[in-house]
């Protein structure tokens, strides 16, 4: 195995603990019958710890209580008996390496994607921010021409709250004497992300008046 894998060597729970402690372990394997405490014990221990660690113990007590607990407690998830099988014993503890290679691995996608959930997060924020803080009226559209977000100015010169309008169709807001050219009117005044390009656009307000 020693040309696959790094592997720390302890002669007690203790020293094993301390390996623990000093980087990241992918697999322990333990003897159930060691100083200090028994493998499971440490198992127990590693579970708590560094619960991403594969646990395996081994023991020439197959029917043992303690490795028949630890098992259902989940403090191990994998016993060899003595005299183990060296061919079984490698390809387990290779399955074991790769399972902890692919869990780290998700856990780096899952981070990478938390940091852009937020940086998306941090850039709506901004954009809300600038959006309020025009002084003009502002109206965005999706690509079907319905209204997905306004701005204050545009709540307090159109008199409408944003409940009002969120969702409804652009059309909605063009007076009665447009309404022959709305598909016209609409790609005129709305650009490729859905904003409303032009300055000069005539609307209605909710009394009615333009």
């Amino acid at each position: 195995f020693k040309s696959s894998w790094t592997i720390f060597v302890a002669s007690s729970a203790e020293e094993a603990v301390g390996i623990l402690r000093g980087q990241p372990i992918d697999v322990v394997l333990a003897d159930q019958v060691m100083p200090g405490m028994s493998g499971t014990e440490l198992l127990a221990k590693v579970r708590e710890s560094h619960p991403e660690t594969i646990r395996c113990v081994v023991s020439g007590y197959a029917q043992s209580a303690e490795i028949l607990d630890a098992m259902k407690a989940g403090h191990a998830h994998h016993f060899f008996a003595k005299p183990w099988d060296a061919a079984d014993l490698k390809r387990t503890l290779e399955g074991a390496v790769e399972r902890a290679a692919l869990e780290r691995e998700r856990q780096r996608l899952l981070e990478e994607l938390q940091v852009a959930e937020q940086r998306l997060q941090q850039e709506a924020r901004h954009f809300r921010a600038l959006l309020e803080a025009a002084p003009d009226a502002i109206v965005i559209v999706d690509e079907a021409g319905l209204l997905t977000a306004v701005n204050g100015a545009f709540e307090k010169l159109f008199g409408y709250a944003r409940a009002e309008v969120i969702g409804r169709p652009m059309e909605d807001l063009i007076p009665k004497r447009f309404e022959e050219d709305q598909a016209l009117l609409r790609n005129s005044v709305v650009d490729d992300v859905g904003r409303v390009s032009r300055e000069d656009v005539v609307a209605k307000r909710k009394d009615g008046s333009e």
